[in-house]
């Protein structure tokens, strides 16, 4: 009632409740777009994630694909990658059920992540195709290594317990060449010697022509 100090006071506490306020709106604000941001980076997962296998999905696995033929072409470093098809697929669902067959496609992923450095280096790309990146891998060197794949395959179907069930793979194998005008072309190559794989007899691993 014309007290100067009580004007001040009122002041100064309009002033506290206002910053008040905007600090708590602030932080509400900040918590609210965490969790949107959060939100988003798990739908993405999900997105780019087979649900089965937990592996990355086609389109991550080609978006990687793209990045490691890139980092290649410009740091001039060997790039080699690998088409996997399970063999008779068809007839493990048929013969011993579509849940030995998801089992089978398990087992695959999992000797898929054991091969591969990078978490992202595996993917299924479809049914029972899978795609293995192997930045920095020569040819020989990939084709080793896709030999110890083929050898884990078929312990891990072992290993299910499932009677007569034999988990062997066809396996294409291509090592970026100079004529690779980009990813796809390289896949292509990977994808054509994992055909030859399987007219050869399947159960085995096929580099692709230069």
């Amino acid at each position: 009632a014309g007290s100067r100090w009580l004007v001040e006071y009122r002041v100064e506490a309009i002033q506290l409740s206002i910053t008040w306020f905007l600090t708590v709106s602030a932080y509400a604000l900040n918590q609210r777009l965490g969790r949107l941001r959060r939100q988003r980076d798990e739908m993405q997962v999900l997105a780019e994630t087979d649900a089965l296998t937990g592996l990355p999905n086609r389109r991550a696995g080609l978006r990687r694909l793209g990045e490691l033929f890139q980092a290649a072409r410009e740091g001039g470093v060997p790039l080699s990658v690998a088409f996997v098809d399970i063999d008779h697929f068809k007839t493990i669902n048929d013969d011993h059920g579509h849940d030995a067959g998801d089992r089978v496609l398990v087992a695959a992923a999992q000797a898929l992540t054991g091969t591969v450095r990078g978490p992202g280096d595996a993917a299924r790309m479809g049914g029972e195709e899978f795609l293995v990146l192997l930045p920095g891998v020569e040819g020989g060197a990939a084709l080793r290594r896709m030999e110890a794949l083929r050898t884990r395959l078929a312990s891990r179907g072992a290993a299910l317990g499932i009677d007569g069930l034999q988990l062997t793979a066809s396996i294409g194998v291509a090592t970026l060449a100079r004529g690779d005008a980009d990813a796809s072309v390289l896949l292509r190559r990977a994808d054509a010697a994992m055909y030859a794989a399987k007219r050869a007899g399947r159960d085995r691993v096929q580099a692709a022509e230069a």
